[in-house]
C-alpha cells in the first residue's frame, strides 16, 4: 500500500503543470506532422502559342507530368488551379525549335517547390503548312460565316 501511495502522490503532484506540459508536447508534436513536405503527381495540358500562318509539322506531347513537393495545404492549392502551361514560341523561326519546361513556364503558389517534369525537354518543327491546307482552312472559315450570317 505504501507503494501505492508513492504511485499516486508522485502521479497527482504538481498535476496542472503536468496537464500544461503534456498540452504543449501535443501541440508541437501536431505542429511538426504538419510540416512534412508531401508530394503531388500531376499532368498539365501544354499549348504552343506559334506564329500566324504556321503549322506545327511534327507530333509533340500535349500533356506534361509535374512533380511537386511541399505543405500539404499549398500542394491543394496548386492541383485546384489545375492550369495549361502555354509555350511563347511567336518568336521561333520555320524550322525545329527545342525547349526546356522550367519551372517559370507555369504557376506555382509559394512553399511549392518542382521536383522533376516529364517530358522536360520539347522539339516543336513549325513550318508554313502548305497551299492546300491554306484553302481548306479559308473555305471552312467562309462556311463557318455563312452559317452564321443567313
Amino acid at each position: 500500500m505504501n507503494r501505492d501511495g508513492f504511485l499516486k502522490k508522485w502521479i497527482l503532484k504538481n498535476g496542472s503543470y503536468k496537464l500544461v506540459a503534456l498540452f504543449v508536447a501535443l501541440v508541437l508534436w501536431v505542429a511538426i506532422l504538419g510540416r512534412k513536405d508531401f508530394v503531388l503527381t500531376q499532368e498539365l495540358p501544354l499549348r504552343f502559342q506559334i506564329p500566324q500562318g504556321t503549322v506545327i509539322a511534327n507530333d509533340v506531347s500535349k500533356r506534361v507530368r509535374v512533380k511537386v513537393g511541399g505543405p500539404r495545404l499549398a500542394l491543394k492549392r496548386f492541383s485546384d488551379q489545375n492550369e495549361e502551361i502555354v509555350i511563347n514560341l511567336k518568336r521561333a523561326g520555320i524550322g525545329r525549335t527545342s525547349f526546356r519546361i522550367q519551372e517559370n513556364d507555369f504557376r506555382v503558389p509559394q512553399k511549392v517547390r518542382l521536383i522533376a517534369v516529364s517530358p522536360s525537354f520539347v522539339s516543336v518543327e513549325i513550318r508554313r503548312p502548305p497551299k492546300e491546307e491554306i484553302v481548306q482552312v479559308k473555305e471552312r472559315k467562309e462556311d463557318k460565316e455563312n452559317k452564321e450570317n443567313p
